[in-house]
């Protein structure tokens, strides 16, 4: 879990503090202006846990708060619902989306409820909220009773490596050509079932395989249903796949497919555009504000629309308008506008 607090008196430059455990899932970012500042997990050596555990907080607050103390103007970024009592400066907070206040019945274990109590004590007490869409701004605003003028909109972006590949590179990589892409976690409110249902029923499907892209192995549910709708031979897991394999993949699909019943934003859809993809997908509020006029649309429950728009997308193929308006629109994204939007929001609070 990473904590940051900037400062600078001029706003000439930002120091950026990154606070961490050691415990990372990722590669920390490195510049000489991000700090990485590591702290004990003092989680681990505390017992009983159940008794002790409000003190780790309490411990962790004062190590920051006495740490970043002398600081000119420091401001509190929590980027995944972090907060302390004792902080005295200015409090911004990020929320992408709100999966689980949406779909409390999925996310109903008491970490899951814990969370969302959590996320929405940060959110209160913060200044600022930053939101990736403007779908995000309305639900927080909604869901929170937060007034609107304290929400920023801050679009999110993709990496450089997705574009389009020459035609001559070599696709030794891709099994099923030619296929249909899904890029993602397969939880509910991503509609994977409903994909898999409508694949199993199109009409292409023994000219067209499915290629799904995830970091997780098939659960033995999805094995079981893939089997009982006799798509087990057509449907393909390739696993852990990095973005050079990623950008191969949107290249070489027939279409990509986003099923979503909700996003916060949807970046693949950013990825897709820009690698020259077309897009089927879900007619939901985000995907229509990051992709605009796009993907070809379909109502997310309805079966037959799904149907329908794979049947479009691989007739309209990848020389007509919509590729054109692709490139057009994903050109409108990039992690340049997300931080200077970003040092905006630090600016107003100075």
């Amino acid at each position: 879990m990473f904590f940051s607090v900037i400062h600078g008196g001029s706003y000439q430059y930002i120091d950026f503090y990154l606070f961490t455990t050691g415990h990372e899932c990722q590669k920390l970012p490195k510049h000489p202006q991000i700090h990485i500042v590591k702290f004990p997990y003092i989680r681990i050596n505390i017992r009983p846990r159940r008794l002790f555990q409000h003190l780790t907080s309490l411990i962790d607050e004062y190590v920051i708060c006495h740490r970043f103390s002398q600081l000119y103007s420091p401001i509190w970024h929590s980027t995944y619902y972090t907060f302390m009592n004792s902080w005295m400066g200015p409090r911004v907070v990020t929320v992408h989306d709100l999966i689980y206040e949406r779909y409390p019945a999925l996310f109903d274990s008491a970490g899951d409820r814990k969370f969302r109590k959590q996320r929405k004590e940060c959110i209160k007490q913060s200044n600022i909220i930053v939101c990736n869409s403007e779908t995000t701004k309305r639900d927080v605003e909604s869901q929170f009773s937060v007034p609107s003028e304290k929400c920023y909109v801050t679009p999110l972006a993709c990496g450089d490596a997705f574009k389009v590949l020459d035609n001559n590179i070599i696709w030794n990589k891709i099994p099923g050509f030619p296929y249909l892409l899904y890029i993602g976690r397969r939880v509910h409110y991503k509609n994977f079932r409903k994909l898999l249902f409508a694949y199993s029923h199109w009409s292409l499907r023994e000219k067209i395989s499915l290629i799904v892209a995830s970091y997780e192995p098939w659960t033995n549910e999805e094995q079981r249903l893939l089997s009982e709708l006799r798509i087990q031979d057509k449907v393909q897991l390739v696993q852990n796949p990095d973005n050079i394999q990623l950008c191969e993949l949107y290249n070489r699909a027939d279409a990509f497919v986003f099923p979503s019943l909700y996003e916060g934003f949807g970046i693949p859809l950013l990825e897709a555009m820009n690698c020259g993809c077309p897009i089927v997908a879900s007619d939901i509020p985000s995907t229509i504000e990051v992709a605009r006029d796009v993907p070809i649309y379909f109502e997310p429950s309805d079966e037959n629309q799904l149907i329908s728009a794979l049947d479009q997308a691989v007739s309209e193929g990848k020389n007509g308008q919509r590729i054109l308006r692709g490139f057009e629109v994903a050109k409108e994204y990039s992690w340049d506008i997300t931080a200077r939007k970003t040092l905006e929001i630090y600016r107003s609070l100075g």
